[in-house]
């Protein structure tokens, strides 16, 4: 579990060098807000205030990350919590991308996202997970009690994302399934 902290922190800009390892090649990068959510002791804690903060840290790690020229796509990953977002991330990683992992279950949490990626020119792609809802309540049940979401909350997002499914008219260059 600590080395998956670390890696979020690494992969999210919370590691003072990640910035530097980025502009030496290129490397695949994670901008997760969660990754801010998580304490020094491992711990993952979510408040408002946290909350805030978090989306306010990662768009600016995107920011940076989006001015350099050694990465062209920022790949926003949309689904509800247990749908397999980090987890695909991991299985698909590309060199030059930045995967943004976060729900995105409206245009709104999308847009400011995807107009940080087409003002630093670069392909924007929305990865949809597609996975069945019972499947996501299954998995999140499994997370320890910080990490977990209520299932009424799930459902919610599950039925706005449903209304509101990522277009090409968005700003996406592509969109992808994927469970």
């Amino acid at each position: 579990m600590r080395e998956l902290i670390e890696d979020m922190r690494r992969l999210s800009g919370l590691d003072p060098l990640a910035e530097a390892k980025a502009k030496a090649g290129g490397p695949p990068v994670v901008v997760s807000p969660d990754a801010y959510l998580i304490t020094d002791s491992g711990e993952y804690v979510w408040t408002p205030e946290r909350v805030k903060k978090a989306w306010k840290d990662s768009y600016a790690a995107l920011k940076r990350l989006a001015d350099d020229p050694k990465y062209n796509k920022l790949v926003l990953m949309v689904g509800v919590p247990g749908a397999g977002k980090s987890t695909w991330i991991q299985k698909n990683k590309e060199p030059g991308a930045i995967y943004f992992d976060a729900t995105f279950t409206d245009q709104r949490s999308r847009r400011p996202v995807i107009k940080m990626g087409n003002d630093g020119g670069m392909d924007v792609e929305a990865v949809m997970m597609t996975t069945p809802i019972n499947v996501c309540k299954d998995r999140n049940a499994c997370r320890t009690a910080d990490r977990k979401v209520p299932d009424d909350v799930v459902e919610k997002m599950a039925t706005r994302l449903i209304g509101d499914l990522p277009q090409e008219s968005e700003g996406f260059s592509k969109i992808r399934h994927a469970q």
